[in-house]
């Protein structure tokens, strides 16, 4: 598995530590089969996460972009809601 990908993708990673400090973020967890990962990116409200990506729209898509070399394809499976 990439050392690299979790790097960035962890919960101490890039991507974790770009999220610091904004309203609404509460952590990320990155899970790892034998072949892929799945990365868990917890906000308080969908509200709080648009609202975060809405004021970094350049600083976002630029990481995502300088970051995509490290996976083959990235799939959202949605935006789920704690049941509880």
């Amino acid at each position: 598995m990439s050392s690299a990908f979790e790097s960035v993708y962890g919960p101490d990673g890039e991507w974790a530590q770009f999220f610091q400090g904004a309203a609404g973020y509460e952590r990320t967890e990155l899970l790892r089969s034998e072949a892929r990962y799945l990365v868990i990116d917890r906000w308080r409200s969908a509200a709080a996460y648009d609202a975060f990506v809405g004021r970094t729209p350049t600083s976002s898509g630029a990481r995502h972009d300088a970051a995509a070399a490290l996976y083959r394809h990235e799939k959202v499976l949605g935006r789920f809601e704690n049941a509880a």
